[in-house]
């Protein structure tokens, strides 16, 4: 092995690391519940990060700046958010936080075009996910970045055009989703009643 090679391999390990990438699947509220509970924050705010519950101003912004993007995260797609509180965590570095906020069901047009213009296939397909964006803006998403049928289809929002696509692909796990996504979305409209 060369020298040059264990230097570049070391680099970006160093850099993976300090946006929390990790090999496997994501689980913020597990490590992120880890993380807080090993800084010492008590467990009622531990919940209420987890849960998305209110959260104080000078909270949020304390734990945007957490070294755990797992924390960055789920602060960023709570929906109690202001906007301006939201702007801090699309302004992050790392793209898992920005897809948190790509979550949040209370971005404002400005902050959704600015996330439209995000290079991270992460933050799409978060946004794609999204049930409060305008069909429009979700259609432009599938059109522009292409992201992929699952993440539409986890969508109880998902435009009758993408929903014809996948009922015609051959992806059946973007089917199956599809259909509990709709179960969901006639869950609510019947309990809305």
């Amino acid at each position: 092995m060369s020298k040059n090679f264990v230097i570049i391999f070391l680099a970006l390990i160093s850099f993976f690391a300090g946006c929390g990438f990790q090999i496997g699947p994501a689980f913020p509220k597990r490590d992120g519940r880890f993380f807080l509970a090993e800084q010492g924050y008590d467990e009622s705010l531990i919940e209420t990060v987890l849960t998305g519950g209110r959260l104080e101003h000078w909270q949020i912004v304390e734990l945007s700046k957490s070294k755990s993007p797992d924390v960055r995260f789920l602060i960023a797609r709570n929906c109690h958010l202001t906007h301006e509180e939201i702007d801090l965590f699309i302004k992050d570095s790392c793209p898992f936080v920005r897809s948190g906020a790509a979550c949040n069901i209370n971005l404002s047009v400005p902050q959704i075009e600015r996330l439209l213009n995000d290079r991270s296939h992460t933050v799409y397909c978060k946004l794609a996910h999204n049930p409060s964006l305008s069909e429009e803006i979700l259609l432009r998403i599938h059109k522009e970045h292409s992201p992929g049928l699952l993440y539409f289809a986890k969508n109880t929002n998902c435009p009758q055009e993408i929903r014809e696509q996948i009922r015609q692909s051959d992806d059946d796990l973007a089917k199956h989703h599809l259909a509990l996504s709709m179960r969901r979305k006639a869950r609510e409209e019947k309990n809305a009643k």
